[in-house]
């Protein structure tokens, strides 16, 4: 097989790379958001008008309704990231221009695999349940149902120590892929020759 071609080779790598930088970048930001925003709420202590008859405090009321379209977002483009990610590796390894068969490119599969599957469990199995729990939350909340809100309230954040460590698995798992792929982006697979 010739030497792949070195300019197709850096601009895979450098989508491959991309991808999972901004997977990364985009968790560590919305999760700086939400840091930010849940501790000042909580000292603003607001009351929301639509929970007048809601007696507990509303400020997680009013920073998890503020909060709840970003993590959406982030788990979508987390998963269209992650899709190219695994796309350019996949064509990389095929067509000899990324190297798997190295400690530095075994170690970035593994880490990618790992961070996709935290990433599809909570996107796809953990976050619907809590969105569910979520919204039976808030419409008991305004409706004054204060027995059945509590319920629910109860149910997600009990749900939310698993997604709170599920983030920062999938950001882990990323961030080992995304310096080891750099790592194994540095080294050029050798062409093979053909037997004599």
């Amino acid at each position: 097989m010739p030497r792949p071609n070195p300019a197709l080779r850096t601009a895979l790598e450098a989508v491959h790379l991309g991808a999972v930088g901004l997977w990364c970048g985009m968790t560590i930001a919305i999760g700086a958001v939400a840091a930010t925003i849940f501790p000042a709420m909580r000292r603003l202590d607001p009351s929301l008008p639509d929970y007048a008859g809601f007696p507990d405090a509303h400020w997680s009321i009013a920073a998890g309704s503020m909060m709840n379209p970003l993590f959406h977002m982030l788990d979508w483009a987390s998963l269209a990231l992650a899709g190219i990610a695994l796309l350019t590796l996949a064509i990389g390894t095929a067509f000899g221009m990324i190297r798997l068969a190295t400690a530095s490119g075994t170690l970035r599969t593994l880490a990618l695999l790992c961070a996709v599957i935290a990433l599809g469990y909570s996107v796809f199995s953990l976050r619907p349940a809590m969105d569910a729990d979520l919204s039976a939350y808030h419409s008991a909340a305004r409706s004054g149902d204060h027995a059945t809100a509590l319920v629910h309230k109860d149910a997600f954040d009990h749900a939310h120590p698993r997604a709170s460590l599920l983030i920062a698995m999938t950001l882990s798992f990323a961030g080992f892929a995304f310096f080891a792929g750099a790592v194994n982006a540095i080294h050029r697979p050798e062409p093979t020759t053909p037997d004599s």
